[in-house]
């Protein structure tokens, strides 16, 4: 029999690195394993680099210049027919709702008037020694004495009087530039302002959409659901340049948000189909854990305190959703898991 030592040789060789080389059977994937230390901006810039709303400085300079806020002139204003009427408002005088309240055995004075734009406030004072429910029960007899529609009486917190509200003989208009040429529009500290109406005093109510980041819009048909998204939008729209908010619109129903295409402030276009709504909203909570694991890396709370850390802003990012049950409808699973 031939002894061949070439051959012997190699097979002891690679018995021998079978036995010790494990190497080859390592469980980390080596595109996983850290040669070297990254430094922690190397890090930072990393994850940057998934997030839409990182670019370079000189685009964010370039749309600052191009995109300007738009005028208030572009809004329409009450007219001075309009503003005469609504003076001339005054449902029922208030000596006569005294006299009316008399009648019945309750004694008073009314203190203050507050002209809303749809019911009048009275404040009426009664005197000593009278109840409230005697005053509460008297309010279909106010209605009818006053020929209104209908009265509300109830107690004013806070106060010692008692309010009577009577509906006025005509609504007055509600304008959006009145609301956004208020000094609370502006105020600094609102990041999101949006414009709500006027409460009954007749005073503009702007609030924060910071402090409802889950905002239900919900309502009988007409009641005014799509007339409060578009004042929400064009709120925004007014207050912020594209790369200080952007947009998501949503609508199924191809109604209502399709006039907004074309907005700068959009990260994509009107969404009209259900399934592109569901992979939309599924990417949005993927940018929302992306922003909380950079907000973790810089150690702050939330988007103002990174902003204050970093001149290229952290934008806020706005989800407008028209009829919600329609989108549950067809793709309800979907959208609960996202």
């Amino acid at each position: 029999m031939n002894f061949n030592f070439g051959v012997s040789l190699k097979i002891i060789k690679n018995f021998f690195n079978i036995l010790f080389d494990r190497k080859e059977k390592n469980y980390t994937n080596k595109n996983e394993i850290i040669k070297e230390y990254i430094p922690q901006d190397e890090i930072k810039d990393l994850i940057q680099e998934d997030l839409p709303f990182i670019k370079a400085e000189s685009t964010f300079s370039k749309n600052e210049n191009k995109y300007k806020l738009p005028s208030l002139e572009l809004l329409k204003t009450p007219s001075k027919n309009e503003r005469n009427n609504f003076k001339n408002n005054e449902n029922v005088d208030p000596t006569f709702i005294e006299k009316i309240l008399l009648d019945f055995g309750v004694n008073g004075k009314i203190k203050k008037i507050s002209h809303g734009p749809v019911v009048t406030l009275n404040e009426f004072e009664p005197a000593a020694g009278i109840k409230v429910s005697k005053i509460v029960n008297l309010s279909d007899d106010i209605a009818r004495n006053t020929s209104s529609e209908s009265a509300r009486i109830s107690t004013i917190p806070g106060s010692n009087t008692i309010g009577i509200e009577l509906p006025n003989i005509q609504r007055e208009n509600v304008y959006l530039s009145e609301i956004l040429n208020n000094a609370d529009f502006k105020k600094k500290d609102i990041k999101l302002p949006i414009a709500l109406g006027k409460n009954i005093s007749g005073e503009p109510i702007v609030r924060d959409l910071t402090s409802m980041p889950h905002l239900l819009i919900a309502g009988t048909t007409g009641s005014g659901k799509s007339v409060c998204i578009n004042t929400i939008i064009l709120s925004l729209l007014y207050r912020h340049h594209p790369d200080k908010c952007k947009f998501i619109l949503i609508d199924p129903k191809m109604l209502e948000l399709s006039t907004y295409e074309g907005v700068p402030h959009l990260l994509c276009p009107v969404i009209t189909e259900a399934k592109k709504a569901t992979s939309v909203l599924g990417w949005v909570v993927k940018e929302m854990e992306s922003r909380y694991r950079l907000m973790t890396k810089e150690g702050v709370r939330n988007i103002d305190g990174y902003n204050l850390k970093h001149k290229l802003t952290m934008p806020y990012i706005v989800v407008v959703v028209d009829e919600m049950s329609d989108l549950m409808l067809v793709a309800g699973k979907e959208i609960e898991n996202t």
